[in-house]
């Protein structure tokens, strides 16, 4: 469908899908702000186009909890990518998309509540167990 002049899907208006029941399959199947919400960047250049269109996202957060989901998934994503040498790499997804939503369903584990939403480091190895554990139950 290409993209308008500001970089962005033509059909996305007033911040939102215009056409989401009726969207292109692509669309359903392929979600390029992964990329974006985790800062895992696509590294092949036959995907430049993706990485180049993710670059372009840019997310609200209208609250607090919004903020530090946010915070949690950056922080989920940065330690998979700092720590790849804690997991075997047979385990471990190699594929940016496949790390980026490993990030988005690991986030939680950054998270604590106590009154609001903060985000939490946790002990490294509790989260190498913990995110073992979210790998494990995908199979």
């Amino acid at each position: 469908m290409g993209y308008n002049d500001k970089g962005e899907c033509p059909m996305f208006i007033e911040n939102k899908c215009s056409i989401y029941s009726d969207r292109p399959r692509t669309c359903r199947v392929y979600d390029c702000r992964i990329f974006s919400a985790t800062k895992i960047e696509l590294d092949s250049e036959a995907q430049r186009s993706i990485r180049d269109q993710a670059r372009r996202w840019k997310f609200e957060y209208p609250d607090k909890t919004d903020t530090a989901l946010q915070a949690a998934t950056l922080a989920a994503a940065d330690f998979i990518t700092k720590n790849r040498d804690s997991f075997s790499p047979e385990i471990l997804p190699r594929h940016p998309a496949m790390l980026a939503n490993l990030a988005l369903k690991a986030h939680g584990i950054f998270l604590e509540e106590a009154g609001e939403m903060k985000v939490t480091p946790g002990n490294p190895i509790d989260v190498v167990n913990a995110i073992l554990k979210i790998l494990s139950d995908r199979e």
